[in-house]
């Protein structure tokens, strides 16, 4: 099959071409490419396929690739792609990855909480108000106003107070 040619480039290619199709098909191809292809633009493709065909059978190994991947861009891509499917199942998963090192990783999570709009993501999302990542914590105020809970506007209130403008506006907002 062309997913396992020896060139990277044809690869890549197929992995692509496959999530242009949209087709469910090949769900099963694409997560096995997530799962084992030995180059991060290859996996990091066939996450994003992922997300774009959004079928639910690729949850069980989104969520497994986004607690084992190596390479943060790849991991940012699966928590996206996690959060286009929207699907509860992945809370718990996106939920660790807020706490990622990498803030393009937390700040995917974060915003694909917000898609989830699960109550069971708030206490994951309130301490990303306090990132060190901008991105990170205006992104944390919108899925905090997507979730409308009661603890979440309680954890609002003091952004609005926050350094950065943007921050603050989008906690007004999000309230």
């Amino acid at each position: 099959s062309v997913l396992k040619d020896e060139d990277v480039s044809v690869r890549l290619a197929a992995v692509q071409s496959l999530g242009n199709l949209s087709d469910p098909r090949a769900v099963d191809a694409l997560v096995q490419a997530l799962k084992t292809d030995t180059d991060a633009g290859v996996r990091e493709a066939a996450a994003e396929a992922l997300g774009e065909i959004k079928d639910k059978r690729a949850v069980p190994g989104l969520i497994a690739a986004l607690g084992s991947e190596k390479v943060s861009a790849v991991r940012a891509k699966i928590a996206s792609a996690l959060g286009e499917i929207k699907d509860k199942r992945a809370v718990e998963a996106l939920g660790a990855a807020v706490r990622d090192q990498d803030a393009d990783v937390r700040r995917e999570a974060v915003s694909a909480l917000g898609e989830l709009e699960s109550a069971a993501a708030v206490p994951m999302l309130i301490p990303a108000l306090k990132d060190a990542d901008i991105e990170t914590r205006k992104e944390a105020a919108s899925a905090l106003g997507e979730i409308q809970s009661k603890d979440a506007v309680e954890a609002l209130i003091p952004v609005t107070k926050d350094a950065n403008v943007e921050v603050r506006k989008q906690a007004v907002e999000a309230l």
